[in-house]
């Protein structure tokens, strides 16, 4: 029996959509090294690291959310009869 973990999948979109605005803070950063005053690049800057760290953050969410609820690859598995399915796919202990 295999079912959808849709909390890991959310995780994962809200991952994808961090690391692309973490890309196009790092972008906005070099590209304007040199050519924006100090004050707006330390904005830049700060906003890359801001991205940076949400990022790591949605990351390590999704990473403990898989480890905790047994989530692989977007499907669960029913292995043992003292195991069951939470409504959002995850493995769980009784």
């Amino acid at each position: 029996m295999t079912e959808r973990c849709e909390k890991k999948a959310s995780l994962f979109r809200e991952w994808q959509e961090a690391t692309d605005n973490y890309a196009k803070a790092v972008a906005a950063l070099t590209d304007n090294v040199g050519e924006v005053s100090e004050s707006e690049y330390s904005r830049l800057k700060q906003s890359a690291e801001i991205a940076r760290k949400l990022t790591k953050q949605i990351r390590t969410e999704r990473d403990d959310h898989i480890a905790t609820h047994a989530c692989q690859r977007s499907v669960v598995r029913k292995v043992q009869l003292d195991e069951e399915l939470t409504p959002d796919g995850c493995l769980t202990c009784r």
